[in-house]
């Protein structure tokens, strides 16, 4: 009996392991907005940390879709926060064997960008400077709002028989806490 009760309560203290104790791959370093010409513009630092499985999936030919999620909510005390606008930056990441470059192409634009190193490529990815957010005109000055924004891989864009293994094992579909800003 005291074997049982104490089997289990070791099983329940691996199972309640806090969210904070384990590191997220990606992580939002820096955010912040700035006002230019009645337009919000956002600035935001992302670390791209990519776990091994999906570093040698890449090296084999795999296509990544890393998309950044920004979101604008104005702030409700009492209730849930209102979604006010919401964006999302989608980054393709391809590895070219035979030239040994890396490939990034912005699928809200269609630009593609080359790079020589993953290091380089995952830093332009991760560096937003000036990009368009709100009107402000669109914004009510006597209420408070926030931006929010997250990183993360798609796995449904991953090819179908990575598909259900992304779904079993975060390694393959990491993805950063959500970072807050408020907007001024």
């Amino acid at each position: 009996m005291a074997r049982s009760a104490l089997a289990t309560l070791m099983l329940w203290g691996l199972l309640c392991v806090p969210p904070q104790a384990v590191a997220s791959p990606f992580s939002v370093e820096s955010l912040g907005t700035e006002l230019a010409g009645g337009v919000y513009h956002l600035n935001a630092r992302i670390d791209y940390d990519l776990p091994d499985v999906l570093l040698d999936a890449l090296a084999n030919g795999v296509e990544l879709v890393i998309e950044v999620d920004v979101e604008i909510v104005r702030e409700r005390g009492w209730w849930f926060d209102e979604d006010v606008a919401s964006i999302s930056l989608r980054h393709q990441l391809a590895y070219y064997a035979l030239s040994r470059m890396y490939v990034v192409r912005n699928l809200n634009t269609g630009v593609q960008t080359t790079f020589p190193s993953l290091y380089s490529a995952l830093h332009a990815i991760g560096t937003l400077r000036g990009f368009p957010l709100l009107d402000a005109s669109l914004l009510d000055p006597t209420e408070v709002y926030q931006v929010r924004l997250r990183a993360r891989i798609l796995p449904e864009e991953l090819p179908l028989p990575l598909r259900a293994r992304a779904y079993i094992d975060s390694d393959w579909r990491p993805s950063s806490d959500w970072y807050v800003w408020s907007l001024p």
